[in-house]
C-alpha cells in the first residue's frame, strides 16, 4: 500500500511539472496550430505608400513609421493609446532605430 502511494505521488509530481511543458509543445507543433484571437494586428498598411510632407526635420525619413491619428477632441483614452505607443518602440528591441512613431492631429492642438 505504501509503495503504491509513493508511485501515485511521483506520477502526480511528474504530471504537475511536465504536463504544461507537453501541452506547450503540442500547441507549438505543426499538428495543432493554436493562434489566440487577441494576438492579431489591428492596424493596416496604407496602399499605395504615400509620402508625408513634413514642415520641419522630424527624423522619421527612411524609417518605418507608425502613424497614430488623434481624434478630435482627444480625450483621456486617446492620450492613453498615444502613451502606449512608446511600449511598441521599446518592444522593437534592436530594431528600434528603424522605427518612428508619429502623431497626426487633424486639427491644431490646444
Amino acid at each position: 500500500m505504501n509503495l503504491s502511494r509513493q508511485k501515485l505521488t511521483l506520477i502526480g509530481i511528474f504530471a504537475l511539472f511536465m504536463g504544461p511543458v507537453i501541452l506547450v509543445m503540442l500547441m507549438r507543433s505543426s499538428w495543432w496550430q493554436y493562434q489566440p484571437a487577441g494576438m492579431q494586428n489591428q492596424g493596416y498598411l496604407v496602399q499605395p505608400p504615400t509620402p508625408l510632407e513634413l514642415q520641419q526635420d522630424t527624423g522619421i525619413e527612411n524609417k518605418w513609421t507608425i502613424l497614430y491619428v488623434l481624434q478630435q477632441p482627444c480625450e483621456q483614452d486617446c492620450l492613453e493609446h498615444a502613451a502606449a505607443l512608446r511600449q511598441i518602440h521599446k518592444a522593437s528591441g534592436r530594431y528600434r532605430e528603424h522605427l518612428a512613431i508619429a502623431l497626426l492631429a487633424t486639427s491644431p492642438l490646444e
